[in-house]
């Protein structure tokens, strides 16, 4: 004679979004009100509805917070985008005022562009932009190069290091989604165009806090 097994509650909390954790508690509240197959629950409803309520608060909190985050980013990347447009218009001076002197635009503390690529090798990237469109993910385009057949792009989130930068992506298109950042880091990206001839100089990097 086979013994039956003994039935067991499965919860998946594990895994469970706060919201079907709360929906899951509520249910089980309204099931066991005035349910005389368990009287006296242990620990009380009242407990469990008191932790739906904390749980409630808290969640709420983390929007509101998040809200507030990404409005300060999206303030910082504004403030951002106006230094980078007084110091191009202090390079274009530099660059007018040196007449082409390397020696004179390194003493205004700026770096020199280097020459043009040997001939086949595709041009460096240019109008690399970075847009936070959804949370944990950053939108890259930039502008098409002649001749490329994929460009390649890279990531960090610490420019000082060099050997930080790995590869993130690499495209056919003129643009990609990075995915699965971590929110409220700030990531630098950088682009190169690979042609049959070989890869191009890195674009000038772009920066976006990941939301």
């Amino acid at each position: 004679m086979t013994t039956a097994k003994k039935a067991k509650v499965k919860l998946n909390l594990r895994g469970s979004s706060v919201e079907e954790k709360l929906t899951l508690a509520r249910q089980i509240v309204q099931a066991l009100t005035a349910n005389e197959q368990f009287p006296s629950p242990i620990p009380s409803l009242e407990t469990v509805g008191s932790a739906i309520g904390e749980l409630e608060k808290a969640h709420a909190d983390v929007k509101l917070a998040r809200q507030t985050v990404s409005t300060k980013y999206s303030i910082l990347d504004d403030k951002s985008s106006e230094l980078d447009a007084v110091l191009n218009q202090l390079a274009a001076f530099v660059e007018s005022t040196a007449k082409g002197d390397e020696i004179k635009i390194k003493l205004a503390g700026m770096s020199v562009k280097a020459s043009k690529t040997p001939t086949g090798i595709p041009s460096a990237p240019e109008g690399l932009l970075a847009v936070a469109a959804n949370e944990k993910e950053i939108e890259l385009s930039w502008d098409s190069v002649k001749g490329a057949k994929s460009y390649v792009v890279q990531l960090t989130s610490d420019l000082s290091k060099d050997e930080s930068w790995s590869v993130a992506i690499i495209s056919t298109k003129s643009r990609a989604t990075i995915k699965n950042l971590e929110s409220g880091t700030k990531y630098w990206f950088k682009v190169a165009a690979v042609a049959s001839a070989g890869q191009s100089a890195w674009s000038d990097p772009a920066t976006k806090y990941a939301i």
